[in-house]
């Protein structure tokens, strides 16, 4: 039997779906200019390929003892447990923290296993990675298994709006959201084409959608998709596949941090600078930031929901190109071409 690609497979009856629906209901389609939802038969189309493709039955592969995973970004957060749900499974793992005395990989070294590696990797440092690769390089020669998935997940939130954002903080974003995937996968394509493995690259539904307050982090979720993507195409000729997580925002340390730092950031504005905004500025500001960021962030208990997409990524036998992981992403993913507008509005009134 002849096996489809099960990502294809709800794609098209997703979209066959939307089709019948307006065809069915022919005002829907006339009536979408006019509320602004020109985008609501792809939504439905996307939703319903959503919904399918995670219902469909996973295929994970066998014998992962030989299957050597690096993740980066390991002292908290999605990594941290990726790194955990790889070990349990029985995979090899190298995991990548920027603090190597850190809380984060002392949890991860206690584990005394030889099949968990904890290496000091700082993505934006040409040196660290080169050093990494050399570890990863020498664990590979001493054993019989081989570098199959690369997980880049190590991410930093920058805050700030246009005018007054840091340029430090800019550059701090895209060196290690952006730039970080593009050193440490350049640095260990050779080992994955050798494998005909994967990389997986960890970006946000702020790759696709403008969320207000966090500026310097959406332009770098920006650059890290469309290097995700362009990857994926360069990568078809050597039987590498790339795949893209995008959660919303979850409860995470980096998340709950934000308002502290928006606080800092906010006392730093130049006077000349803050005469210019509207009365009350700053508590509209992080009024704003909490109903973008906060309110909407799912709980930190259900960080599991990006651990299960990262894993069914890297050990499925037919993973997706693109997972949206979660309840609350995959309906701010249907929605997404109208929350430019919401965001707007509400900025609007916020600001009067």
């Amino acid at each position: 039997m002849v096996l489809v690609r099960r990502r294809w497979c709800a794609l098209g009856l997703g979209a066959g779906a939307a089709v019948a629906l307006a065809r069915w209901w022919p005002p829907l389609t006339a009536a979408l200019p006019l509320l602004g939802l020109v985008a609501l038969a792809r939504a439905a189309a996307a939703g319903a390929a959503t919904w399918l493709a995670t219902a469909l039955p996973r295929r994970p592969l066998r014998d992962l003892r030989r299957r050597a995973v690096l993740v980066t970004g390991c002292d908290s957060g999605f990594g941290h447990e990726a790194a955990l749900r790889f070990h349990a499974l029985g995979a090899p793992v190298f995991a990548g923290v920027l603090l190597p005395q850190g809380p984060g990989a002392a949890r991860l070294r206690q584990m005394a296993s030889p099949r968990m590696r904890v290496l000091p990797l700082d993505v934006t440092d040409e040196g660290s990675v080169a050093e990494a690769r050399r570890a990863v390089d020498q664990f590979l020669s001493e054993g019989d298994c081989e570098l199959w998935a690369v997980v880049n997940n190590a991410g930093v939130l920058g805050v700030g709006e246009a005018e007054w954002m840091e340029m430090e903080d800019v550059k701090k974003c895209m060196d290690v959201n952006a730039f970080g995937q593009v050193r440490v996968t350049k640095a260990f394509l050779p080992l994955l084409k050798k494998s005909k493995g994967r990389v997986i690259n960890i970006n946000s539904q702020a790759s696709t959608i403008v969320a207000p307050t966090i500026n310097p982090y959406t332009m770098s979720k920006f650059a890290s998709l469309a290097y995700t993507d362009s990857l994926r195409y360069d990568m078809e000729k050597f039987s590498i596949s790339v795949h893209s997580i995008e959660p919303a925002m979850y409860r995470t340390p980096l998340v709950q941090s934000t308002i502290s730092v928006c606080k800092q950031k906010l006392k730093q504005i130049p006077n000349d600078v803050r005469n210019t905004y509207c009365e009350h500025y700053e508590q509209k500001f992080l009024k704003l930031h909490y109903l973008s960021l906060h309110l909407t962030a799912m709980p930190q208990s259900r960080t599991f929901q990006v651990v299960d997409a990262i894993e069914d990524a890297c050990f499925d036998k037919d993973p997706q190109d693109t997972y949206i992981p979660g309840e609350g992403s995959k309906f701010t993913s249907s929605i997404k071409d109208i929350l430019p507008f919401l965001a707007s509005f509400t900025s609007k009134i916020l600001y009067r």
